[in-house]
Protein backbone atom coordinates (compact mmCIF):
# COMPACT_ATOMS: atom_id res chain seq x y z
CA UNK A 1 0.00 0.00 0.00
CA UNK A 2 1.21 3.43 -1.03
CA UNK A 3 2.49 5.43 2.35
CA UNK A 4 -0.13 8.33 1.67
CA UNK A 5 -3.30 6.02 1.53
CA UNK A 6 -1.67 4.05 4.33
CA UNK A 7 -1.92 7.87 6.15
CA UNK A 8 -5.00 8.48 5.41
CA UNK A 9 -6.61 4.67 6.51
CA UNK A 10 -4.99 5.27 9.95
CA UNK A 11 -5.84 8.68 10.24
CA UNK A 12 -9.64 7.67 9.86
CA UNK A 13 -9.71 4.79 11.45
CA UNK A 14 -8.22 6.91 14.52
CA UNK A 15 -10.83 10.06 14.68
CA UNK A 16 -13.51 7.49 14.19
CA UNK A 17 -12.37 5.95 17.20
CA UNK A 18 -11.74 9.27 19.00
CA UNK A 19 -15.46 9.89 18.10
CA UNK A 20 -16.74 7.06 19.99
CA UNK A 21 -14.10 6.33 22.90
CA UNK A 22 -13.52 10.55 23.33
CA UNK A 23 -9.93 12.18 23.87
CA UNK A 24 -8.40 15.11 25.78
CA UNK A 25 -9.21 18.47 24.51
CA UNK A 26 -6.21 20.86 24.52
CA UNK A 27 -6.00 21.49 27.97
CA UNK A 28 -5.69 18.07 28.93
CA UNK A 29 -9.56 17.60 30.39
CA UNK A 30 -11.15 14.62 29.11
CA UNK A 31 -14.05 14.94 26.65
CA UNK A 32 -16.34 11.65 26.17
CA UNK A 33 -16.85 10.20 23.06
CA UNK A 34 -20.32 9.21 22.10
CA UNK A 35 -20.40 5.41 23.80
CA UNK A 36 -19.69 6.69 26.73
CA UNK A 37 -22.39 9.55 26.57
CA UNK A 38 -24.53 6.42 25.82
CA UNK A 39 -23.53 4.76 28.89
CA UNK A 40 -24.35 8.18 31.01
CA UNK A 41 -27.48 8.19 29.73
CA UNK A 42 -28.21 5.03 31.17
CA UNK A 43 -26.77 5.72 34.38
CA UNK A 44 -23.44 4.51 34.17
CA UNK A 45 -20.24 6.65 34.85
CA UNK A 46 -16.83 5.56 35.40
CA UNK A 47 -16.00 8.05 38.61
CA UNK A 48 -19.00 6.93 40.78
CA UNK A 49 -21.19 4.53 41.26
CA UNK A 50 -24.56 3.79 38.72
CA UNK A 51 -27.30 5.85 38.95
CA UNK A 52 -30.38 2.87 40.67
CA UNK A 53 -32.24 1.40 37.58
CA UNK A 54 -36.04 2.02 39.82
CA UNK A 55 -34.77 5.49 38.91
CA UNK A 56 -35.28 5.67 35.47
CA UNK A 57 -38.53 4.69 34.48
CA UNK A 58 -37.37 6.68 31.03
CA UNK A 59 -35.01 3.65 30.11
CA UNK A 60 -36.65 1.83 27.53
CA UNK A 61 -36.80 -2.47 27.74
CA UNK A 62 -33.45 -2.47 25.13
CA UNK A 63 -31.52 0.23 27.26
CA UNK A 64 -32.16 -1.92 30.60
CA UNK A 65 -31.14 -4.77 28.61
CA UNK A 66 -28.52 -2.77 27.44
CA UNK A 67 -27.59 -1.51 31.27
CA UNK A 68 -27.49 -5.03 32.74
CA UNK A 69 -25.02 -6.41 30.38
CA UNK A 70 -22.44 -3.26 31.18
CA UNK A 71 -22.85 -3.65 34.83
CA UNK A 72 -22.50 -7.74 34.25
CA UNK A 73 -19.26 -6.64 32.98
CA UNK A 74 -17.91 -4.08 34.93
CA UNK A 75 -18.53 -6.50 37.91
CA UNK A 76 -16.59 -9.29 36.57
CA UNK A 77 -13.94 -6.92 36.28
CA UNK A 78 -14.03 -5.30 39.34
CA UNK A 79 -14.59 -8.80 41.05
CA UNK A 80 -10.73 -9.43 39.10
CA UNK A 81 -9.40 -6.78 40.99
CA UNK A 82 -10.06 -3.39 38.16
CA UNK A 83 -10.93 -0.74 39.35
CA UNK A 84 -14.33 0.68 38.34
CA UNK A 85 -13.03 3.24 36.45
CA UNK A 86 -10.71 1.07 34.74
CA UNK A 87 -13.63 -1.25 34.06
CA UNK A 88 -15.33 1.37 32.21
CA UNK A 89 -12.77 2.55 30.19
CA UNK A 90 -11.65 -0.39 29.31
CA UNK A 91 -15.66 -1.24 28.35
CA UNK A 92 -15.74 1.74 26.23
CA UNK A 93 -12.36 1.44 24.24
CA UNK A 94 -12.88 -2.24 23.25
CA UNK A 95 -16.46 -1.35 21.87
CA UNK A 96 -14.85 1.84 20.56
CA UNK A 97 -12.46 -0.44 18.82
CA UNK A 98 -14.91 -3.23 17.72
CA UNK A 99 -17.33 -0.55 16.15
CA UNK A 100 -14.89 1.18 14.13
CA UNK A 101 -13.70 -2.37 13.14
CA UNK A 102 -17.07 -3.17 11.78
CA UNK A 103 -17.48 -0.06 9.24
CA UNK A 104 -14.91 -1.66 7.43
CA UNK A 105 -15.83 -5.25 7.95
CA UNK A 106 -15.06 -7.75 4.81
CA UNK A 107 -17.83 -9.95 5.61
CA UNK A 108 -19.11 -12.22 2.45
CA UNK A 109 -20.44 -15.06 1.29
CA UNK A 110 -16.63 -16.59 0.36
CA UNK A 111 -15.07 -15.86 3.68
CA UNK A 112 -18.15 -17.53 5.56
CA UNK A 113 -17.54 -20.98 3.25
CA UNK A 114 -14.18 -20.66 4.06
CA UNK A 115 -14.20 -19.93 7.88
CA UNK A 116 -16.61 -23.53 7.76
CA UNK A 117 -13.75 -25.25 7.06
CA UNK A 118 -10.46 -23.68 8.58
CA UNK A 119 -8.26 -25.45 10.94
CA UNK A 120 -8.10 -23.42 14.02
CA UNK A 121 -4.53 -24.15 14.85
CA UNK A 122 -2.11 -21.15 15.76
CA UNK A 123 -1.70 -19.97 11.77
CA UNK A 124 -5.46 -19.28 12.70
CA UNK A 125 -4.76 -16.19 15.30
CA UNK A 126 -5.80 -12.95 14.19
CA UNK A 127 -2.42 -11.75 14.26
CA UNK A 128 0.41 -14.07 15.57
CA UNK A 129 0.07 -13.31 19.08
CA UNK A 130 -3.19 -14.42 20.20
CA UNK A 131 -4.63 -17.49 21.07
CA UNK A 132 -6.55 -18.82 17.67
CA UNK A 133 -10.78 -18.84 17.70
CA UNK A 134 -12.00 -22.08 19.63
CA UNK A 135 -14.19 -22.95 16.84
CA UNK A 136 -15.01 -22.17 13.20
CA UNK A 137 -18.17 -19.56 14.16
CA UNK A 138 -15.17 -17.18 15.98
CA UNK A 139 -13.12 -17.67 13.40
CA UNK A 140 -15.66 -16.48 10.84
CA UNK A 141 -15.84 -13.63 13.45
CA UNK A 142 -12.33 -12.82 13.52
CA UNK A 143 -11.94 -12.35 9.92
CA UNK A 144 -14.03 -9.80 8.72
CA UNK A 145 -11.52 -7.36 11.05
CA UNK A 146 -10.11 -4.47 9.02
CA UNK A 147 -6.19 -5.08 9.15
CA UNK A 148 -4.75 -3.72 6.32
CA UNK A 149 -2.01 -5.72 4.54
CA UNK A 150 1.07 -4.01 3.08
CA UNK A 151 0.70 -6.78 0.54
CA UNK A 152 -2.77 -6.94 -0.59
CA UNK A 153 -2.62 -3.75 -2.54
CA UNK A 154 -5.07 -0.46 -3.11
CA UNK A 155 -8.10 -2.10 -4.42
CA UNK A 156 -8.17 -4.52 -1.41
CA UNK A 157 -8.04 -1.93 1.54
CA UNK A 158 -10.08 0.38 -0.12
CA UNK A 159 -12.74 -1.96 -0.86
CA UNK A 160 -14.39 -1.87 2.58
CA UNK A 161 -13.89 2.11 2.62
CA UNK A 162 -16.12 2.55 -0.44
CA UNK A 163 -18.66 -0.28 0.82
CA UNK A 164 -19.06 1.83 3.85
CA UNK A 165 -19.89 4.64 2.51
CA UNK A 166 -16.68 6.61 3.51
CA UNK A 167 -15.32 8.14 0.56
CA UNK A 168 -15.72 11.09 -1.26
CA UNK A 169 -16.02 9.38 -4.63
CA UNK A 170 -15.67 6.00 -5.82
CA UNK A 171 -12.49 4.73 -6.48
CA UNK A 172 -13.29 1.27 -7.58
CA UNK A 173 -16.02 0.05 -9.84
CA UNK A 174 -18.96 -1.07 -7.96
CA UNK A 175 -19.19 -4.45 -9.44
CA UNK A 176 -15.28 -4.60 -8.44
CA UNK A 177 -16.09 -3.83 -4.82
CA UNK A 178 -17.21 -7.63 -3.65
CA UNK A 179 -14.69 -9.30 -5.95
CA UNK A 180 -12.17 -7.71 -3.97
CA UNK A 181 -13.56 -8.55 -0.50
CA UNK A 182 -14.08 -12.56 -1.33
CA UNK A 183 -10.36 -12.31 -3.17
CA UNK A 184 -9.14 -10.69 -0.15
CA UNK A 185 -10.58 -13.62 2.16
CA UNK A 186 -9.16 -16.22 -0.35
CA UNK A 187 -5.65 -14.71 -0.57
CA UNK A 188 -5.69 -14.94 3.22
CA UNK A 189 -6.59 -18.90 3.42
CA UNK A 190 -4.12 -19.42 0.99
CA UNK A 191 -1.54 -17.50 3.16
CA UNK A 192 -2.14 -19.75 6.71
CA UNK A 193 -2.16 -22.66 3.80
CA UNK A 194 1.26 -21.79 2.94
CA UNK A 195 1.96 -21.18 6.57
CA UNK A 196 1.40 -24.89 7.29
CA UNK A 197 3.16 -25.83 4.30
CA UNK A 198 6.08 -23.84 5.82
CA UNK A 199 6.69 -21.58 2.82
CA UNK A 200 5.92 -18.23 4.21
CA UNK A 201 7.46 -17.11 7.41
CA UNK A 202 5.62 -13.67 8.18
CA UNK A 203 2.08 -12.32 7.23
CA UNK A 204 1.74 -8.41 6.48
CA UNK A 205 -0.90 -8.49 9.49
CA UNK A 206 0.69 -10.23 12.21
CA UNK A 207 2.42 -8.47 14.75
CA UNK A 208 5.16 -10.71 14.82
CA UNK A 209 6.08 -13.51 12.81
CA UNK A 210 6.07 -17.25 14.34
CA UNK A 211 8.55 -19.99 13.13
CA UNK A 212 6.10 -23.01 12.27
CA UNK A 213 5.71 -25.18 14.87
CA UNK A 214 5.66 -23.08 18.13
CA UNK A 215 3.73 -22.83 20.69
Amino acid sequence: MEPLLKQILKGLSLEIRHALEGEPDQQGKWVPGDLERRLNELGVWRDRPSKPIEEMPQLSDADRRARRLVESYTSVRQDAGVHREAAVEELVRECAYNWANRLFDLLCPRLEEIAGIEALDLWASRDGTANPPNDNEGFHRQEPRYDPDLNDGVRVNIAPLQRAGLLAAEVILRKDVEKAIAGRAEWRADERRWDREGKLLRRGWWKEAKDQGEE
